[in-house]
């Protein structure tokens, strides 16, 4: 069964409706990741948010996973990050390997990267976006058999994640290429009842 991995709204207008949304969503055990990814908050703000949200992660069980800003991962005292398209030196990536860091790498459509990343510890490579997504725009989108591919690879053990505007409709589509993990936001955070989409998308994840 692939693992779901949810990921914040770029901004948060109602902090109190998001909280309990978000409760809601990892009280039902079926969500392994949640990446905390506030592009359009003052550092501050993301702080005071992701305290909140560091309290409920622990309460569920569920891995917080901060959009690379290392200072924000500090100040939260979580040691696990997600670096994008401008993350990848590999001075950076020695250093988070040294410092025992967990992360996870966005490599869209170049296994090239995500070998790279596996070689340096990274914990996932997701690819992506395999379908039109609201959330961010993106000129990537890689054949689903890039999925298949990296499973194929020898004595791998870092997962691959799918990513890019996934939904219960063409979840089917990527379900024969068996993701390891598939990554979600606007399908739950633009939902009038963000619990009755988990529950459509869990009993195809069977």
């Amino acid at each position: 069964m692939s693992r779901i991995y949810l990921l914040s709204p770029p901004k948060i207008s109602n902090r109190s409706a998001f909280f309990s949304n978000l409760k809601n969503l990892l009280s039902s055990k079926k969500i392994a990741f949640f990446q905390l990814r506030l592009k359009k908050h003052r550092p501050s703000e993301i702080i005071a948010i992701g305290l909140q949200v560091k309290k409920i992660c622990q309460i569920y069980n569920c891995q917080l996973v901060i959009n690379d800003q290392p200072a924000i991962a500090q100040a939260l005292n979580i040691n696990y990050q997600h670096l994008g398209a401008k993350d990848l030196p590999l001075a950076k990536l020695a250093q988070l390997s040294r410092q025992k860091f967990k992360f996870g790498i966005s490599c869209y459509d170049n296994l090239k990267r995500a070998k790279l990343a596996q070689r340096y510890g990274a914990s996932y490579v997701s690819f992506g976006a395999f379908f039109k997504s609201p959330t961010k725009k993106t000129s990537f989108t890689p054949n689903k058999t890039i999925l298949r591919e990296w499973q194929s690879l020898a004595n791998l053990k870092t997962k691959n994640c799918a990513i890019g505007g996934i939904n219960a409709d063409n979840y089917l589509e990527l379900k024969p290429y068996q993701p390891d993990i598939i990554a979600l936001s606007s399908y739950f955070w633009q939902a009038n009842n963000p619990q009755a989409r988990l529950k459509q998308l869990t009993n195809l994840l069977k």
